[in-house]
């Protein structure tokens, strides 16, 4: 198969090796701490239930051709862009899920037809994930997987629950609704924390602000005449394009009828939803993650107090 790089959500963005890596070093590190105890012949060991580091992934290659400088700074576009998960194909339906983390080139003057590099890529979780995203069945993988996203309607009755059948549950408060919005739950997403900065964040709630249907198609923009964005409306709102399925953030508000986008995903007469992160949610009972074991169904996911809700699943694989 063809090691491949590209985006986790946004813009469809992504980048073919045209020769596959020589090598591809897949590091799991433990992750625990070790600690000597003087004038004894032991040590004491903290370790958790989920004691794996992220992975680094080290891929060893080369380009060459008339073209090699082009691949090159392809694969350094997506290296460097950080603040947007990407995911990192090396078997025909996996991939991790982290950024690029080093990049080195290797200039020999035997070699000068060719441009040789080391690539690290550095997982948020360390686990492979299939490339099929699905609303039923059961996870087919060998390990726990995780819940990538939950979609449903708030039916105003009370606090909105989520929860797996180990007791991970998210809770958001009913004070949090003003009426029925739509409610939004994701694995990961990384988060603009101002001033340029990014975050991750994990088990992220999300709660709809805003929705319409575009008027006009403005590159990277959101139009819709009517609107009244400036008072709905915050930078790093999430926006759902329900005609397509694609999501991207809001970069600014720049009028009650437009709205910048950090990807171009909005063209004339799509539907889309705004939803703004809710930091009032409690996580209980584990990561705040919500998993599902080897050979359990997706229907093991239990919510409360939403409607219409669509559960979405991948299969996960350990090395």
């Amino acid at each position: 198969m063809t090691i491949t790089i590209q985006n986790y959500t946004g813009a469809t963005d992504s980048f073919a090796f045209p020769y596959n890596s020589q090598s591809v070093d897949d590091v799991i590190t433990s992750n625990h701490t070790t600690t000597p105890i003087g004038f004894f012949n032991h040590s004491i060991l903290i370790a958790g239930k989920y004691g794996a580091s992220p992975n680094s992934v080290v891929l060893t290659g080369h380009f060459s051709g008339t073209s090699k400088w082009t691949y090159f700074r392809s694969l350094s576009k997506h290296f460097r862009e950080t603040t947007r998960l990407k995911k990192l194909l090396f078997e025909t339906d996996k991939f991790f899920l982290g950024v690029g983390k080093q990049l080195k080139k290797t200039h020999a003057s035997g070699r000068t037809n060719f441009i040789d590099y080391v690539a690290t890529f550095e997982t948020v979780m360390t686990i492979l994930f299939s490339t099929t995203e699905k609303t039923s069945g059961t996870n087919g993988g060998n390990i726990d997987t995780f819940v990538t996203r939950i979609q449903g309607t708030y039916d105003g009755s009370g606090d909105v629950t989520l929860k797996d059948n180990e007791g991970n549950t998210m809770t958001i408060p009913a004070a949090e609704f003003v009426g029925t919005e739509k409610v939004l739950y994701e694995m990961v997403r990384m988060t603009h924390a101002g001033k340029g900065i990014y975050t991750s964040e994990y088990g992220v709630c999300s709660i709809e602000v805003d929705s319409g249907t575009t008027t006009s198609t403005t590159a990277d923009k959101l139009v819709q005449t009517g609107q009244n964005f400036v008072s709905t409306v915050t930078v790093g709102d999430i926006i759902h394009n329900t005609t397509d399925g694609t999501f991207t953030t809001v970069t600014a508000v720049d009028s009650n009828t437009s709205l910048s986008l950090d990807d171009d995903i909005m063209a004339t007469s799509e539907a889309f939803v705004i939803y703004h992160i809710n930091n009032n949610i409690t996580a209980t009972a584990g990561l705040g993650l919500l998993k599902i074991r080897p050979g359990a169904n997706i229907t093991t996911i239990a919510t409360t107090n939403m409607t219409s809700v669509t559960t979405y699943t991948r299969d996960g694989y350990g090395d």
